[in-house]
């Protein structure tokens, strides 16, 4: 393995220590020689202990279909839903295999919990979109496991245009696992965990705040308005800064306003931006606004757009006391 690398990026094994999926790498004896953090945690083994025992002792699957893939020579597949055991423990799995190129019989082994099941029970949790749910599930771990292969190709590749290619493969996994956490942040549902919190914590450091008006603490899932916030001033940062956010308390509701100096949001769209998958950015997954006004609905409140007095786009939120 090449370990050349550019300084300040993270090596082979740092990113193989960065993947909260479990990976091992397999060599062609059908040992393993690699197990990153997240197997020690999966099989409840440091990785000392899991080198050079054999994957099938470690590892067992009931398909005997899939038992047979896991050692057979160019096998490469994803299988969901597999039910198995880790050092005896039993488990439903997403399975994956990828050989190595270059390097005849040696294997990268990754391993998830969870399947269809998991899919399903958070698919009927948010009825009418069962769809978007189901995709994001289906393509999470055979995501993952071509990410975390193209990280370790383009570690181990000197620059030139295979490194480069290997490089862009990550990017686009990277945007993709962005648009999969979207989906599933869009279908999920479930009870708000509310609580007094201060309005002015959920802005993010740095942005200017008229707090002068706010109430003290208002009835609030933090974590999920702090998301919605937190895209907001996003959106208004790439549309043109700088951005100010104004909380008060009017006619008993919650207030929150977010303002950018871009070019506005025209008419016809004022209300087309809150509808899932609609965007007009490059790269954008169009569901940052769906899933803030789907937050905000569930606090019973509104979201709307208005154009700034000075130019610019204005949101407000507004949200009754509980």
């Amino acid at each position: 393995m090449n370990d050349t690398h550019d300084a300040g990026v993270p090596d082979a094994r740092e990113q193989l220590a960065g993947l909260n999926f479990a990976l091992l790498l397999v060599g062609p004896d059908l040992s393993i020689r690699e197990a990153n953090p997240a197997a020690e945690s999966l099989s409840g083994q440091s990785a000392r202990r899991l080198v050079r025992r054999r994957l099938l002792d470690v590892v067992q699957v009931d398909d005997e279909r899939i038992g047979a893939k896991l050692v057979e020579d160019e096998a490469e597949f994803v299988a969901r839903g597999v039910e198995g055991r880790i050092e005896g423990r039993p488990l439903v799995l997403t399975v994956g295999v990828s050989m190595l190129v270059n390097h005849p019989g040696w294997r990268m082994v990754t391993l998830a919990e969870g399947g269809p099941s998991e899919a399903r029970a958070e698919d009927q949790s948010a009825r009418g979109l069962r769809a978007p749910a189901v995709l994001a599930h289906e393509i999470k771990n055979p995501l993952a496991s071509l990410k975390g292969n193209a990280q370790l190709l383009a570690s181990t590749l000197d620059e030139g245009k295979p490194k480069q290619k290997a490089v862009r493969v990550v990017d686009e996994a990277v945007r993709l696992e962005k648009l999969v956490a979207d989906l599933l942040a869009f279908v999920r549902t479930g009870e708000l965990d509310r609580a007094p919190t201060p309005p002015a914590r959920l802005v993010p450091d740095g942005v200017e705040v008229d707090a002068g008006a706010a109430p003290a603490t208002w009835s609030l899932d933090e974590a999920r308005m702090r998301q919605v916030i937190s895209n907001l001033v996003e959106n208004g940062q790439a549309a043109g800064g700088p951005v100010t956010v104004r909380i008060a308390a009017e006619d008993a509701r919650l207030v929150i306003e977010v303002a950018d100096h871009g070019p506005g949001v025209p008419a016809e769209d004022k209300e087309r931006i809150f509808e899932p998958f609609f965007t007009k950015k490059t790269r954008g997954t169009g569901l940052g606004l769906a899933i803030a006004r789907r937050i905000v609905e569930s606090h019973g409140g509104t979201i709307v757009v208005r154009d700034g007095t000075s130019g610019g786009a204005v949101f407000r939120i507004e949200i009754p006391e509980a």
